[in-house]
């Protein structure tokens, strides 16, 4: 069964050597994990929207859901640079 929804990436969470475990938020899905296999290998689909506070479209299969696919609509990147830099003021 293939669940196909619009969510952002929450949390990235490294397991094994080539794989993640993302926390994803969706309007039709709430709050979830999902298997990404191969999100740390820099030549696969998954891996660049495998980053936290990126927007895109998943398809998700089985349960739990591992991603199957994904393509990207927006990089929050503003956002991303100041959670990583430490500054809190909008500018």
């Amino acid at each position: 069964m293939y669940i196909k929804t619009e969510a952002i990436v929450l949390r990235k969470v490294f397991y094994n050597d080539s794989d993640a475990i993302l926390t994803l938020f969706s309007r039709k899905l709430g709050k979830i994990s999902v298997y990404a296999r191969g999100a740390r290998k820099p030549r696969t689909m998954i891996s660049s929207v495998a980053h936290p506070f990126i927007y895109g479209e998943f398809i998700l299969r089985g349960k739990p859901h591992p991603a199957y696919n994904k393509y990207e609509r927006r990089v929050f990147t503003d956002l991303r640079f100041r959670m990583q830099s430490g500054n809190s003021k909008s500018g």
